[in-house]
């Protein structure tokens, strides 16, 4: 196949469902137009979806690998020595740098291009969950960038739970929405003028990512909130957005017409189906397994309230751990010498204590800061001092729920013998298999896997040796033993939790039409294909191009 250019596009967390809904109502008509030209395919991100669930669906695109290929499972990771959860940046090498090719990027996440020289452009510039520091090359690109564009909005301005207060939420709507033009302007000049000699241009609008995240409760009728004054404006940014990036697209199909394009969205999204109970429903249920006391009680308006709600100007994560109560101050008071250290100061820090302005907790993403952090922010993180004591416990999680034991010859204080494990693992899955969701009575566990089972004492410390995909998205737990965990607030809107994914291709020789389900895993070795490079071997998937060529698209 002859050298070809390749422009890349990824729609981080869009939802093609939502999109096709707006077509249908005569919206999105430039990415309409871009679709009826192209080859159309779904795409399931691992069997059933499950690969969406690591919280590395970024990196898997810009490796080419799956989670089992690389042996990485999720973004936190469990360090056994200190019982400390961790996050981390990008660790895999991204393909492109191991093409004999010129390759420019512009901020797509959880690509880490600092030390391959022939991709330039820039990364960790924009957006909420870049999973890589700032890092630009050549040097001063940054600055070029803020002085001929609007420096990029800060984490609050793009991703914070504003849904309590209507005026916030338009606010944030309008940011969104500038910010997403913003940055086809950007594409433009830096593809076109910048560095107009390239093989493969690679690009992502994180913006959809915020969008769902923060407004899907203006589109969904059937959300816990979306009978707030605040669906209204949620509903405009979440459809500005998309608008945005319907005439960006065709914006650059037109500024480039004799590239070769491809745009992804790896999976669909949906409600949240991961944050209440990864973050302090599981945490506490292990908790009063372990002990059979209670750590976690929810307010008073949260329990009278149909839907419970943050208050305007609230931050999630201090509302919940402000009803964290325990006996932490004693335990403290007695390990730690008043002559060392002030007291209060450790309480603030393990309990979780905050002022109710909302803390940035993601990752900072500056040149030369560090690629690992700790997950304090995270409410789950307020019962790390118990986990040495405890049989088992739940790791913080974006994502798939990680119940991680306390194995003698894997973590370094090991309460649980070899012997012990099977048996330990059955009591565990029966306990969360017998909760319930606090306001329909219904199973909150959707399916449960041990990845450990064949081989615990060797187990990647990104996973845990439970690992639960939840049902719904249940404000409370209700347990037959333990109780009413919650109910607690919804904390994000949107989650990882929609059907497939979608592909759309247009490049010369291939028949537009739809061409049926297709790997998440196979748009990284069709961007190869279509660059006419061969692949790495280590990438996983299938090129599409030769099917899109000898098979007749649907009707």
């Amino acid at each position: 196949m002859s050298k070809q250019r390749v422009l890349a596009i990824c729609l981080d967390a869009f939802d093609a469902a939502t999109a096709r809904k707006m077509m249908a109502e005569g919206k999105l008509q430039g990415l309409k137009r871009f679709m009826d030209k192209s080859a159309r395919f779904d795409l399931e991100h691992g069997p059933d979806n499950t690969a969406r669930y690591t919280g590395l669906t970024m990196e898997h695109f810009a490796s080419g690998m799956k989670p089992e290929t690389a042996q990485k499972w999720s973004v936190v990771g469990f360090d056994k020595e200190n019982y400390k959860a961790i996050q981390s940046h990008a660790t895999l090498k991204p393909f492109f740098a191991d093409l004999d090719s010129k390759v420019v990027v512009l901020d797509h996440p959880y690509f880490d291009m600092e030390g391959y020289t022939n991709i330039q452009g820039v990364v960790g510039w924009s957006g909420h969950d870049v999973g890589v520091n700032t890092f630009c090359y050549p040097d001063g690109l940054i600055d070029e960038l803020n002085d001929k564009f609007r420096p990029p909005s800060t984490h609050h301005e793009l991703n914070s739970m504003v849904y309590p207060s209507e005026q916030q939420t338009s606010d944030m709507a309008d940011n969104l929405i500038a910010s997403t033009k913003n940055r086809t302007d950007v594409a433009e000049w830096m593809f076109s003028e910048r560095f107009p000699d390239w093989d493969a241009a690679v690009m992502a609008y994180g913006e959809s990512h915020d969008a769902i995240e923060i407004f899907l409760h203006g589109i969904m009728d059937d959300h816990h909130v979306a009978h707030m004054p605040s669906a209204k404006p949620a509903r405009r940014g979440l459809e500005g957005v998309y608008e945005e990036i319907s005439n960006g697209i065709e914006r650059l199909s037109q500024k480039f017409p004799d590239a070769k394009i491809v745009i992804f969205t790896m999976h669909g999204m949906g409600h949240s189906d991961t944050d209440l109970m990864d973050m302090i429903l599981l945490p506490e249920l292990m908790y009063r397994w372990n002990f059979d006391k209670t750590m976690f009680r929810p307010r008073e308006d949260w329990k009278n309230a149909k839907s419970p709600s943050l208050r305007p100007g609230e931050a999630w994560e201090a509302a919940i751990t402000n009803q964290l109560t325990h006996s932490l101050d004693e335990q403290i008071r007695t390990l730690v010498p008043r002559t060392t250290r002030k007291v209060g100061q450790i309480l603030d820090k393990v309990i979780g204590k905050k002022d109710e302005q909302e803390d940035d907790h993601r990752p900072r993403s500056q040149p030369g800061a560090s690629r690992v952090f700790g997950m304090e922010w995270m409410p789950a993180d307020c019962y790390s001092p118990y986990w040495p004591r405890m049989k088992a416990f739940a790791l913080p999680s974006y994502f798939a729920a990680p119940i991680r034991v306390n194995l003698k010859g894997r973590e370094s204080k090991g309460t649980v013998e070899l012997s012990e494990y099977k048996a330990l693992l059955d009591e565990i899955e029966q306990e969360v298999r017998a909760c319930r969701d606090i306001k329909t009575g219904e199973p909150v566990v959707k399916y449960l896997t041990r990845p450990g089972e064949d081989d615990p004492l060797n187990l990647p410390d990104t996973q845990g040796d439970i690992m639960i995909i939840w049902e719904g998205s249940p404000i409370g737990f209700r347990h037959p033993r333990f109780g009413d965990i919650g109910p607690a607030p919804c904390r994000r809107m949107g989650g990882h939790s929609g059907g497939y994914g979608a592909m759309w291709m247009k490049a010369e020789g291939i028949e537009p039409g739809d061409y049926g389900l297709r790997s998440s895993f196979d748009v990284a070795p069709t961007v190869v294909d279509l660059m006419g490079k061969v692949r790495p071997n280590y990438m996983d998937g299938d090129s599409v191009l030769n099917i899109v060529r000898r098979m007749e698209p649907a009707e």
